[in-house]
Order: C-alpha cells, then sequence, then structure tokens
C-alpha cells in the first residue's frame, strides 16, 4: 500500500492510497474527519449496524505510510517523517458504502467531492501507467543524452555512468520535493513532474550543460 496523493478539501487534508497504482483507498480515520464524525468511532458505529462493510471487498486492516510531523532535539524546524501504521482502509466501493449511509450534514458534499476528485484520480492512475512507460524510453534518452554530451562525450563509461545515476537522483528529488528517493514510491502528479524534468534535463545535455549547470536549470523550474 503506497500513499499516491494527498488533496485540500473543507480545511483538512486527505490521503489517497493505492495498491499497484490501481485500486484506490482511504483510511477510516480520514474519512471520519471528511464525513463529519468526531473520532473514528463513528465510522466504527456504522460498522456495527453495518457488518458487511467488514467484507474485503469493502474494507480491510493493513499497514500504510502515514506522514509524521516532528521537531528536532532543539526544538528546531517541524519535520515530516513517514512512519508505516496498521488501519482500516476502505476501497472505492467502500468509500461509496459508507458515504450512503452517513448521515451527517457533511455528508453528501463530501461525498459528491470524493466522487468527483476519485474519479480524476483514477484517469490520472490511467496516465501514470502511460507515463511509467514512456518515462523508460526517457531513460534511454536520458543515457544516450549523456553519452553524446559535448561535456561528457570524452569521459570514461564509469563517469558517465555516475552522471546518470546522479542526473536520476537529482530528477526524483526535484520532482518529489524531497519527498522520496525512488520512483516507485512517487506519486502520480510527481511522476508527470519527472517526465517534464527529464524532457528539459535531456535538453540542456544536448546543449553541453553539465551536471552543476543542470541542477541550477532545475532549482529554478
Amino acid at each position: 500500500m503506497e500513499l499516491i496523493t494527498t488533496q485540500h478539501y473543507g480545511g483538512n487534508i486527505f490521503s489517497f492510497y493505492s495498491t499497484k497504482r490501481k485500486d484506490i483507498f482511504m483510511t477510516i480515520n480520514e474519512l471520519a474527519t471528511g464525513f463529519g464524525y468526531a473520532s473514528k468511532s463513528g465510522i466504527e458505529k456504522l460498522i456495527q449496524r453495518n457488518p458487511h462493510l467488514l467484507d474485503k471487498e469493502y474494507s480491510s486492516i493493513t499497514s500504510v505510510p502515514i506522514s509524521i510531523s516532528s521537531t528536532d532535539d532543539l526544538g528546531g524546524a517541524r519535520k515530516q517523517k513517514i512512519q508505516l501504521r496498521e488501519v482500516r482502509v476502505f476501497s472505492k466501493l467502500g468509500i461509496f458504502e459508507i458515504g450512503c449511509l452517513s448521515r451527517t450534514k457533511v455528508a453528501k458534499a463530501f461525498r459528491k467531492w470524493l466522487y468527483n476528485y476519485i474519479e480524476k484520480l483514477e484517469n490520472a492512475l490511467i496516465h501514470d501507467i502511460v507515463a511509467h512507460t514512456k518515462s523508460k524510453d526517457l531513460q534511454k534518452m536520458l543515457h544516450d543524452a549523456v553519452y553524446e554530451s559535448p561535456t561528457y562525450i570524452n569521459k570514461e563509461d564509469s563517469s558517465k555512468a555516475k552522471v546518470i545515476m546522479n542526473i536520476n537522483k537529482l530528477l526524483i528529488k526535484t520532482a518529489s520535493q524531497s519527498r522520496v528517493k525512488h520512483k516507485e514510491d512517487m506519486t502520480a502528479e510527481e511522476i508527470h513532474k519527472l517526465e517534464h524534468l527529464e524532457h528539459k534535463t535531456i535538453a540542456l545535455l544536448n546543449e553541453g550543460k553539465c551536471y552543476q549547470e543542470i541542477k541550477l536549470a532545475l532549482s529554478t523550474d
């Protein structure tokens, strides 16, 4: 289960999770917030009255990455770190089932927002699969751009390989704003940003720009 994106609504931030970038899930805690319950116990009471919500097609218990805020030992700036926590998550079917069962004042509006946003997110995930495929082609183009760059063409292959590795690290760091270190952990939006940065980097390499010049150019993107 991976975090694929977060979205603001009604003054709160909601996280959306996925398995293999296909099915979409939300946690019981965030659904409780969105549907206007004081705590997750509001949804747990719904489950007691509607035990079918425990069926696998509606919900399950799993570990999800949760962003936790913390301060350093000197009480400095707050930092974000990811921790795995075991929690009940609901599938799209479970999310909308809860939306239909909820009778809070905000349930109807939140259900409508979820319906529209999840539809957009599903379309983004479809594009994301295409982006992953394109990314493989872009990696080949990036590899060739380094080897043929006026700056690196006369370097040893080991030096070129190191440049490619450093550029890829830089691209992932820039596209995710230092959130993750690996492409498979990136959200759909971050993958789209990465694709744009790969195209820009290839163009800069073709112009003969070195790693430091590329780093500076990407920092202002």
